[in-house]
């Protein structure tokens, strides 16, 4: 009689302990399963994020206080390849993309500025393999409360607006020299 209640005892403590170790299973479970749904989610977000980031048409770039690359749109990827032949990836500074040190030194120059709590527009001119081009940048920081963690960057290549102001003013000094050499009667 005695052995049986110690086997009881035996039994219903392996009984517990297993419901124990169920109960452990099924909340490890639950809380993995709660993890997946997170990473799923900033996942999503992150895509989504992506999407529209590389729907603009121009560059954009963040960068955080070290001037690590946060994230790149494609236009600025693929910009950034056509040039120097370097992939953009996140966590990547930003010294490192780019073949000319006047563009490299003017951007991170904003980019320290914009640091400092300022957000403001650049139009830049730079020779680029013995071409003239230009750039309209917007540089604004990226607060987290009262703190700036990073600055994002939009640079439009305004090219084609300069030469089309180019050709104009060519035109238009022609048309004026035309002008001033009719003679009317």
């Amino acid at each position: 009689h005695y052995q049986w209640q110690i086997a009881f005892r035996i039994v219903c403590k392996k009984h517990t302990d297993m419901n124990n170790i169920i109960d452990l299973s099924a909340n490890v479970t639950g809380e993995i399963l709660d993890f997946q749904n997170l990473v799923d989610k900033k996942t999503s977000k992150d895509a989504y994020y992506n999407a529209i980031l590389d729907s603009i048409q121009d560059s954009v770039f963040t960068v955080d206080k070290e001037l690590k690359i946060i994230n790149a749109n494609k236009i600025f990827r693929e910009r950034t390849f056509a040039i120097t032949g370097l992939e953009i990836r996140p966590g990547e500074t930003i010294f490192k993309f780019g073949k000319n040190q006047q563009i490299i030194d003017s951007t991170i120059a904003c980019i320290l500025k914009a640091m400092n709590g300022e957000a403001f527009v650049v139009d830049s001119e730079f020779l680029v393999e013995e071409k003239k081009l230009y750039r309209q940048a917007t540089f604004t920081p990226i607060w987290e409360g009262d703190e700036v963690i990073g600055v994002i960057c939009y640079s439009k290549d305004t090219s084609s607006t300069h030469t089309i102001k180019e050709e104009l003013n060519v035109k238009e000094t022609l048309f004026k020299t035309l002008l001033e050499n009719t003679h009317d009667g």
